[in-house]
């Protein structure tokens, strides 16, 4: 029942060719249904031939999330190529949507 924020660390092109790590919001209000440390999802081991659960690491925890269909696939794609945080969202809250943070403006005020 917590709502939260769901930002999105992606590597991004910048001039000259270089990569910059870059931090913007993915979702702004999203509601927590449930949360566990592991998936049912199964991962096949392909050195020992058997199938097990996916165990998450001691680092990270699984979120299961309502979203609409329109925000469903920009949160799968956020999940296959960017790196995900979740912070939690208090009542009241205001979030930019449009602010993003980049290894070059991370320190800038």
């Amino acid at each position: 029942g917590s709502r939260i924020v769901i930002y999105d660390t992606h590597d991004t092109v910048v001039a000259g060719g270089a990569t910059t790590a870059e931090t913007q919001i993915l979702l702004q209000d999203v509601l927590v249904i449930a949360v566990g440390n592991s998936s049912l999802t199964p991962v096949a081991n392909a050195s020992t031939g058997t199938t097990s659960a996916n165990s998450a690491s001691s680092t990270s925890v699984l979120v299961t999330v309502a979203v609409p269909p329109e925000d469903a696939t920009r949160l799968v794609h956020g999940i296959q190529t960017g790196r995900l945080y979740a912070g939690l969202r208090g009542t009241g809250a205001k979030v930019d949507p449009a602010a993003a943070v980049s290894d070059g403006s991370l320190f800038a005020k």
